[in-house]
């Protein structure tokens, strides 16, 4: 009897490990503490946007990739509109935030979504004398992202762009992360890409 009891709750105790499924976890970055932050510095929720985006990408799997190209492409914006998301970073007034009154206006709101990112890559376990790989490759983000201004350059789409790819390529994101991060950039971009901002 004590044997089948202990069988039994063994077996019950590999069901429930096996049928609960845990949120998939953020590896590189925390994706609700970097959405939390760019609320509260720029009053923008790109989790919200995503969901309208994901809602597309179920069923069509080449949506965020299609979003990418159209990074490339200033006349297009189908990506956007199928989505029903603005293609320009608008906070929650309606105010498109590239269409400011001045270069460092939309730049400072850039430097505080890189600032944003570098913030919440998951670090707590690294530090510069490290010899893991991936800890070495997070504090390469961090300080690219804490050294590249805005304020001193013009980013546009480009400038993320290949060490994204060089990250999603690693497979070191979630889906969830990739696809948030696609977003990131691309509000990032438009931010800080000088082209629609009167100076």
């Amino acid at each position: 009897m004590k044997a089948f009891l202990t069988l039994w709750i063994l077996i019950s105790i590999v069901f429930i490990w096996f049928s609960y499924e845990p949120e998939q976890t953020d590896d590189f970055y925390d994706i609700k503490g970097l959405n939390e932050d760019i609320i509260a510095e720029i009053d923008i929720d790109l989790l919200e946007l995503k969901k309208k985006t994901d809602s597309f990408y179920s069923s069509d799997p080449n949506f965020y990739t299609d979003l990418i190209q159209e990074y490339y492409n200033a006349g297009a914006n189908e990506c956007f509109e199928r989505a029903g998301i603005p293609k320009d970073p608008t906070n929650s007034k309606g105010v498109r935030l590239n269409y400011l009154d001045s270069v460092a206006s939309s730049d400072s709101l850039g430097r505080e979504m890189m600032l944003s990112l570098a913030t919440n890559i998951k670090i707590a376990d690294c530090d510069s004398t490290s010899k893991d790989s991936l800890c070495i490759y997070k504090l390469e983000w961090v300080n690219g992202l804490k050294k590249t201004n805005p304020h001193e350059q013009e980013m546009g789409y480009g400038t993320l762009h290949e060490p994204f790819v060089r990250l999603m390529n690693s497979g070191l994101l979630s889906d969830d992360e990739q696809n948030y991060l696609i977003l990131f950039l691309h509000y990032l971009g438009k931010l800080t890409s000088r082209v629609d901002v009167v100076d």
